[in-house]
């Protein structure tokens, strides 16, 4: 099952022989804990479900129904569909601290964003000199970035990420701060 925009794209494989006794097969969508709905589908491999809503949760079971009247099951999958309103972080900004050594760095989440939807961030900073370190957030901070060296220059880009590494969607903001300066 591969996550699209508000959609699900199915694709299944079955053996010849099975394939040749299909009259049709049925889907079961699961979207909620409790609720299900139930489509029958002609003897294709792949079907694209749509208007779905983005970041919730959907399980998919998929049966196929042989001339006999016999059932039999195929597989299913779980998986969100992407939201459309992948955007870049708002807010970013940047404190330096005292210390000389330490900075913390904040963001928002992209506007319009759907609630549901669950983003992870990576946040990566290099240096004029060629040094570099990412870091992984599941939050929109504030978050301590220790140890640096002072009186240099710094350039972070936080990338948003949404969905699986099989269908991520990505955007970043690149900003460039020195000790001793706020941004925003």
């Amino acid at each position: 099952m591969q996550p699209l925009v508000k959609a699900l794209q199915i694709n299944w494989n079955i053996s010849l022989s099975l394939k040749q006794t299909v009259v049709l097969y049925t889907l079961q969508l699961t979207h909620d804990q409790w609720s299900s709905t139930q489509q029958e589908l002609p003897t294709v491999n792949q079907t694209t479900l749509t208007d779905l809503q983005p970041c919730k949760f959907y399980c998919v079971k998929l049966f196929a129904v042989l001339k006999s009247g016999e059932s039999h099951f195929i597989g299913q999958d779980c998986t969100a569909p992407l939201s459309d309103k992948l955007g870049v972080v708002r807010n970013l900004k940047l404190f330096s601290l005292s210390t000389g050594t330490d900075q913390m760095i904040s963001w928002k989440r992209p506007k319009g964003a759907v609630k549901y939807c669950s983003f992870y961030y990576v946040v990566e900073q290099k240096t004029k000199n060629g040094g570099s370190n990412r870091w992984i957030f599941n939050s929109e901070g504030p978050h301590l970035i220790k140890s640096l060296l002072p009186n240099t220059l710094y350039v972070y880009t936080v990338r948003v990420h949404l969905g699986s590494s099989a269908a991520a969607r990505t955007v970043a903001r690149t900003k460039v701060t020195d000790f001793g300066k706020f941004w925003k």
